[in-house]
């Protein structure tokens, strides 16, 4: 074991002072919340999964403030009676445990978009500080920025940053576990692959393709070709320690989860996924830092002699993602492949450096001393190729809803809290978390989804199907739940929702009781608040309310409230 690890040699070399690394981090970190300010993240709304994770976090440490106060309420009747309210919750469909992090988070700040956004800077710029302390202890320190500074502005990384996702925190358990189980091959020492197994269990506990992690060891162990650690009990260790602390959550929610696949399993989901997932590498990240990453992983691969426990264990976390994404058919976006960008990069280091390596050798030895800088040379020049592609990245969507949901709680009834939201698909979600970002004592608007009240449909409605045929039955549905406001916004799209159409002209023909409050136009969309005379009289039937908002997967709870 002690020769191997000395030949290897990463952990052997002193720890960096903590001045350098501190400097690193904070430099990141600016460069984060640069690439924020220059999409203009600080002035945009979550949109769509983001705003459930807002919503998500949100929840957690309400229940908590309200724990404190003394308030009596069970956790799940607690996310109930939120959800109610809110109803863009995703504890369940999502694993909870970067919620947790925001709640302690806002407990320490505030629950502001701008908090939450400082947040998200702070991990990205955490998980580029891996990557510069892996380069960095193996490459030098100028090889080290660039790879670290080239994470942050990877288009789909920068996009993520700019908005509240759970890909770059599944991006950073999942390297700090690698680099944990990289220090326990060279060791083998059952502490660091104890540290594995907890930070592989919170990647899990974050999102769903964490479980990616579970083919790391075999992978890293092929690569590695360390089969004799797998006569050792500490190696299957982590086994049961993830199995217990992510085991039961995934039980329980698995009937929530699937749902939310958007394909099946078999040969032509591979076939699909392989494809495009190829071409979002390729425009993520470009062809010559993939061209070099690959040449690093084939000399890890195929290096008989000085193998490196780091550089495999990244060769086998960058395959485990390659894997999963190409076989799990849970979806194709850029943003699933952002836990697959730190190895890459780190092994395109190793690629640029081995290929510098090649070229000395071949050169005069007299010209050895002029291009002694060639590797770190090397390195900026691959990695300057990913730099123009950050240019093309569009910048956030500002927060239209913003002002209507100002409006809307200076005109809240205390005997009607009630609101329905109608609005084009992709904004409902927007809607729905801007009304409880500006809730003074949330939960205390119901913001009713109309594609739930006047729509319906499976995981986020897209089996979309309108509930009512004419103007008469939506204004019915209306006023069975004595609803006093509604913000309709519209935006001519040939795919708009029917029931928005529908409330549209619901709202022209009936002027006498459809009174207009305020309007918002912004760019082609336009956006109105209109007080219905009549339910603006009636009080709120809050158990219909519920029935109607109220998680369909906590059902059985609702009698406890």
């Amino acid at each position: 074991m002690a020769d191997w690890a000395s030949r290897s040699g990463f952990f052997k070399r002193p720890l960096l002072h903590v001045t350098q690394a501190v400097v690193a981090y904070v430099l990141l970190a600016v460069l984060a919340i640069g690439t924020q300010l220059w999409v203009g993240a600080y002035h945009a709304e979550f949109e769509g999964d983001a705003a459930g994770h807002y919503a998500s976090g949100v929840v957690i440490h309400d229940y908590i403030v309200s724990a404190f106060q003394g308030l009596s309420r069970s956790p799940m009747a607690f996310v109930a009676w939120f959800h109610s309210h809110y109803p863009i919750v995703g504890i369940g469909h999502w694993p909870p445990a970067y919620y947790l992090a925001e709640a302690l988070w806002m407990l320490c700040f505030s629950d502001s978009r701008s908090s939450l956004l400082i947040l998200v800077a702070a991990t990205t710029a955490a998980t580029a500080f891996l990557i510069w302390f892996s380069v960095h202890r193996r490459f030098g320190p100028a090889s080290a920025y660039i790879a670290a500074g080239t994470f942050v502005i990877i288009p789909p990384v920068l996009r993520s940053t700019a908005d509240l996702m759970l890909d770059i925190p599944v991006a950073l358990a999942s390297f700090a576990a690698t680099i944990a189980f990289a220090r326990y091959v060279e060791t083998g020492r059952s502490r660091w692959n104890i540290l594995f197994a907890v930070l592989a269990a919170i990647s899990i506990l974050t999102k769903g393709n964490g479980v990616a992690m579970a083919l790391v060891p075999p992978l890293a162990i092929l690569f590695c070709r360390r089969f004799d650690l797998l006569r050792h009990f500490s190696f299957w260790v982590p086994v049961p320690v993830v199995a217990i602390l992510t085991g039961p959550w995934y039980i329980l929610t698995y009937g929530q989860v699937a749902p939310g696949f958007r394909y099946h399993w078999g040969a032509e989901y591979a076939r699909i996924a392989l494809a495009a997932n190829s071409e979002i590498l390729l425009t993520s990240a470009g062809p010559v830092l993939i061209a070099v990453a690959l040449v690093g992983l084939l000399a890890v691969i195929s290096d008989r002699a000085g193998r490196d426990a780091l550089l495999s264990c990244n060769a086998a976390l960058l395959a485990a993602i390659w894997i999963f994404q190409c076989v799990v058919p849970s979806a194709i976006q850029d943003r699933y492949l952002i836990p697959l960008f730190p190895p890459l990069i780190v092994l395109a280091v190793y690629g640029a450096s081995r290929a510098t390596t090649w070229i000395r050798q071949r050169l005069a030895q007299a010209t050895r001393p002029a291009i002694g800088h060639l590797a770190t040379i090397a390195v900026g020049l691959v990695f300057a190729t990913v730099w123009p592609l950050a240019i093309n990245t569009e910048p956030s969507p500002r927060a239209s809803f913003e002002s209507p949901a100002q409006t809307v709680w200076a005109m809240r009834l205390a005997h009607n809290p009630v609101v329905l939201l109608a609005v084009p698909a992709d904004r409902e979600g927007s809607a729905v978390a801007e009304l409880a970002l500006h809730d003074p004592n949330r939960p205390s608007m119901f913001a009713i989804r109309g594609s739930r009240l006047l729509g319906g449909g499976g995981y986020n409605n897209q089996d979309y199907l309108p509930l009512y045929d004419n103007e008469a039955e939506v204004s019915k549905a209306i006023d069975r739940y004595a609803i006093p406001f509604v913000l309709l916004s519209t935006r001519h799209s040939p795919g708009e929702w029917k029931h928005v159409r529908q409330v549209q002209a619901l709202a022209a023909h009936s002027p006498d009781r459809w009174r207009l409050i305020r309007s918002w136009v912004d760019g082609d969309s336009e956006t109105l608040l209109y007080q219905i005379i009549g339910n603006d009289e009636r009080q709120a039937d809050t158990g219909a309310l519920m029935r109607l908002s109220g998680p369909r997967a906590l059902d059985n709870l609702r009698e406890t409230l």
